[in-house]
């Protein structure tokens, strides 16, 4: 176990570390709110621009460089063929996932001490069980048979052709039924185990076990099949295919969804991304200064961490401290980052959030007020001396 010293000395590094942290929580909240916005403003004006083709059968030639928007139904003519399992259908993309039942190592480091545990799981790929710590007894064998997708050389949409960029967005999987008798005539005699189907997956039981109940060893596949289907697309036209657009602020436009939406539809899906996008990396530059502040208040933590009852009521509140300056540098990098580019709203916001820190604080004076704590007057208001306080 680790000393007392130790410790400290640790928790004085990771402060270092925080205090990095901290600002590049900040930095990357700002860079956050700049994005947001300039992909806002591109958006606001591929509205205003996109033009839809009611007759997908026919060719726009006046609308080359434009942006469009088409819905209609994707679809490719080419057979696709598993090369070992011979699973053929007709579609635009046909994958084999495989999976392994098989040891996986979990490590769990507290207090200096560092704890290795062992279980096992479906995953995919082989885990290298030559790096766990304690190999012997945790070995997975070789992957039997690789992962695998083919997609289809050509989809058309009406009278044009799907890039590649926009066919991969087409990302309705379905699972496939595989007539088991010949897939086990495919495969022949030479198998690592017996072959079963369940649970709309194939098993290759090499490790002897069943499908509800599996050995290390065990592979489970699933065929999953991208058909035909109705798609909504946005994009540049360019001949008798799309290419990524770009608006006057270099935000890119090459989207592509499964199903039937208006243009309005589509770009309001864009926008719930953007949304989406914006705030996941929000509370990402949260937790990073979360964590940056709580690195800072790790030397007077350890401090006290020795004394029964005041080292737990201490990091208590230094974690409560931590969320409260974590939250305010947010909102705060937020506000300013908005005035840049929205004036009104980020002012209103900065204002806002000034007003919340001076209203907790206010608050926490009148809770020391109502337990008996004295606060001192401002130093520019004259102090009165009593009888009483001179005794």
């Amino acid at each position: 176990m680790l000393g007392p010293a130790r410790k400290l000395k640790n928790a004085i590094f990771g402060a270092f570390v925080g205090i990095l942290m901290i600002p590049g929580s900040m930095a990357l909240q700002a860079w956050n709110e700049y994005r947001t916005i300039h992909r806002t403003h591109g958006l606001d004006e591929a509205e205003e621009i996109v033009v839809s083709m009611d007759d997908p059968a026919a060719a726009r030639p006046d609308l080359d460089g434009k942006l469009v928007h088409l819905s209609a139904a994707a679809v490719s003519q080419q057979e696709l063929r598993d090369p070992i399992f011979g699973v053929s259908e007709t579609g635009i993309r046909l994958s084999r996932d495989v999976e392994m039942y098989q040891w996986k190592e979990k490590k769990r480091t507290e207090d200096g001490n560092t704890r290795y545990s062992y279980s096992k799981k479906w995953a995919r790929g082989r885990i290298n069980s030559e790096s766990f710590h304690r190999s012997s007894g945790h070995e997975n064998p070789a992957l039997a048979y690789p992962q695998w997708n083919a997609w289809a050389g050509q989809v058309d949409v009406g009278a044009f052709r799907l890039s590649d960029s926009l066919k991969k967005q087409k990302d309705d999987r379905q699972r496939l039924a595989v007539d088991i008798d010949a897939l086990r005539e495919q495969l022949g005699p030479d198998v690592p185990g017996p072959i079963e189907w369940a649970n709309e997956a194939v098993y290759c039981l090499a490790g002897g076990g069943t499908p509800s109940s599996p050995n290390v060893g065990d592979v489970r596949i699933r065929f999953m099949l991208v058909p035909n289907g109705p798609v909504s697309l946005m994009a540049g036209l360019e001949g008798e295919t799309f290419q990524a657009f770009k608006t006057s602020n270099g935000e890119t436009i090459n989207k592509l969804y499964p199903g039937t939406f208006t243009a309005t539809e589509v770009i309001e899906k864009l926008r719930f991304e953007n949304s989406i996008i914006a705030w996941l990396i929000r509370g990402g530059g949260f937790v990073l200064a979360l964590v940056g502040f709580l690195l800072v208040f790790g030397p007077a933590q350890r401090l006290f961490a020795w004394i029964p009852l005041v080292g737990d009521f201490t990091g208590g509140l230094i974690f409560v401290a931590a969320i409260f300056l974590a939250g305010s540098t947010s909102v705060l990098t937020i506000s300013i980052s908005w005035i840049a580019v929205r004036p009104l709203l980020g002012g209103t916001l900065l204002v806002l959030s000034i007003g919340l820190i001076y209203w907790l604080f206010r608050m926490r004076s009148q809770g020391a007020d109502a337990q008996g704590i004295s606060v001192p007057p401002p130093a520019h208001e004259p102090i009165e001396l009593t009888d009483d306080m001179l005794v």
